[in-house]
């Protein structure tokens, strides 16, 4: 329950960031593009703004994807399966998932941190190529959270008779 709650704020929280991003991308795309044509210069910073911003709006969105089970899923075969041996496998692919989100989530710590990456320059932003590498690790974390509180879910969804989830 406690899980449910921290989840739905994180999931608020993230979603605020993404119409931030989504926003300053749509401002920047429009006054690069008015720059461009009307004015007959262009901002040399624009595209590599909007390519790094989408880049963290695309791995926020999958944490809140996957918090909302939205991820594509093939599931032909397990919705063959009886109710409980379905459960059951879908647990096993939550745990593999995990697995696979935290070593993702590590390795990209580890990457965004090592000195090529952490003190090298963008081409025409002020900052290190840090800022958009980062977004992978953060996206990780925030699926790994979300992907805990669907385990969490599943595994109390299993003790359940399917006379209890008729009712």
């Amino acid at each position: 329950m406690l899980m449910k709650k921290i989840g739905d704020i994180l999931e608020k929280l993230i979603l605020a960031v993404l119409a931030l991003l989504m926003g300053a991308m749509i401002l920047v795309t429009v006054a690069a593009v008015v720059q461009r044509y009307v004015i007959g210069s262009a901002f040399n910073w624009a595209e590599e703004f909007c390519g790094y911003d989408m880049v963290w709006c695309a791995f926020l969105g999958a944490a809140v994807a996957f918090h909302h089970k939205d991820l594509v899923l093939l599931d032909l075969f397990t919705n063959m399966m009886p109710q409980k041996a379905r459960k059951t496998i879908q647990v096993l692919i939550q745990v593999i998932c995990l697995a696979l989100i935290a070593y993702l989530a590590v390795t990209g710590f580890r990457y965004s941190l090592s000195p090529s990456i952490f003190m090298r320059k963008c081409t025409t932003l002020p900052f290190t190529m840090f800022v958009p590498f980062v977004s992978l690790p953060i996206g990780m974390l925030f699926m790994f959270l979300f992907g805990l509180e669907n385990l969490l879910g599943m595994l109390a969804d299993i003790g359940k008779s399917e006379t209890e989830e008729g009712a």
